[in-house]
């Protein structure tokens, strides 16, 4: 039987005390005694993935444990897990009953679809339901935001994820006029047909033109501004 020793603890993390190891991965082992990590007792992440573990009692000692990854074991019960207060991340795939009490848990992967691994009980039509009645207090399923300020987020990435690739055009934006400009181009030039004397012809061409230079000027102005507008961005 593989189990987890002291020793053994010591070594992979180069500590001289269990009080001393804060996170673990532990997975891939085939480990099925694990009764030593309750010595561990400021263990903060754990991951046992993938062992023969039958179950975690020991585990119940762990009360600053906050990450806790238990996935493909052989466990028959849960027993432990109930008094991991501070739990507030847990990979699992067994029954959800025993989590109920865990007020504080937000996250729960029970089936990950990137991997395509999942607990037989993600098969059921009531599953998500069934984790909604009893776990009210999660706020992401096996990688979904279903509560908490994320949904919308998350929702409308989906949609246009959905809708992207159905080959919709979603980043088309309507086509929208331009404003019409408050005051026409020729405003300010004033017609000289109307004017026979030719003192008033010169000075009104005069100002046409002096009007000209003012619009150049104001056009400049406008592009110096923009540019270091865009330089402080």
């Amino acid at each position: 039987m593989s189990s987890v020793t002291e020793e053994s603890l010591k070594k992979q993390t180069k500590q001289f005390d269990l009080l001393c190891i804060f996170s673990l991965e532990l997975s891939h082992r085939e480990l099925e005694d694990v009764t030593c990590l309750g010595r561990c007792s400021h263990l903060i992440r754990l991951n046992l993935s993938r062992n023969n573990i039958r179950n975690l009692s020991c585990l119940e000692s762990l009360k600053e444990l906050k990450y806790l990854n238990v996935a493909h074991n052989k466990l028959s019960s849960l027993d432990g897990i109930s008094g991991l207060e501070a739990l507030v991340y847990l990979n699992l795939d067994d029954a959800l009953k025993q989590l109920v009490g865990l007020e504080k848990l937000r996250t729960l992967l029970l089936q990950d679809a990137s991997q395509g691994t999942a607990n037989p009980i993600c098969q059921s039509s009531l599953y998500r339901a069934s984790v909604l009645r009893l776990l009210p207090q999660i706020h992401i399923l096996d990688g979904e935001h279903i509560r908490g300020q994320a949904k919308d987020l998350f929702q409308l990435c989906n949609q246009l994820q959905s809708q992207i690739k159905g080959g919709s055009d979603v980043l088309s934006a309507p086509a929208v006029s331009l404003p019409e400009p408050f005051l026409s181009e020729t405003f300010w030039e004033m017609s000289t047909a109307c004017s026979s004397d030719e003192s008033i012809a010169s000075a009104l061409k005069e100002f046409n033109s002096q009007m000209s230079h003012c619009r150049k000027l104001n056009a400049q102005a406008t592009a110096v501004i923009r540019k270091a507008r865009d330089e402080d961005k």
